[in-house]
């Protein structure tokens, strides 16, 4: 949570009434992702913000954290990493590809 804050801190985002679901959506989003446990349900707050901004790849991390009820059905009831790997790791790929997008279509083509 830490890193989200100082993360928002060192852009020095204005909250304003068009800024406020991006803003809580980062912070939110970054508690999430950097906590040790997360359940499914907890994306219930994140769905309607992503719907909000535009940014989907959250939705695809809500999604895929449906996965982490399998460790219910492993035998030696242990996190696999290649579960973590597919959870988190898909999730990034997701969203750096979001973020490039959202810049490619805000930065002007010189040409």
């Amino acid at each position: 949570m830490f890193l989200t804050l100082l993360f928002l801190y060192r852009r020095q985002l204005p909250l304003t009434p068009r800024s406020a679901p991006e803003t809580l959506l980062c912070v939110l989003g970054g508690l999430f992702f950097f906590s040790p446990t997360v359940m499914p349900w907890y994306f219930i707050w994140i769905i309607p913000l992503a719907a909000l901004t535009g940014q989907w790849s959250w939705l695809l991390y809500g999604g895929l954290s449906v996965l982490s009820y399998l460790i219910y059905a492993d035998s030696d009831g242990r996190e696999s990493a290649t579960r973590l790997l597919l959870i988190h790791g898909s999730f990034c790929v997701a969203w750096f590809i979001e973020r490039h997008r959202v810049r490619s279509r805000t930065t002007p083509n010189i040409t």
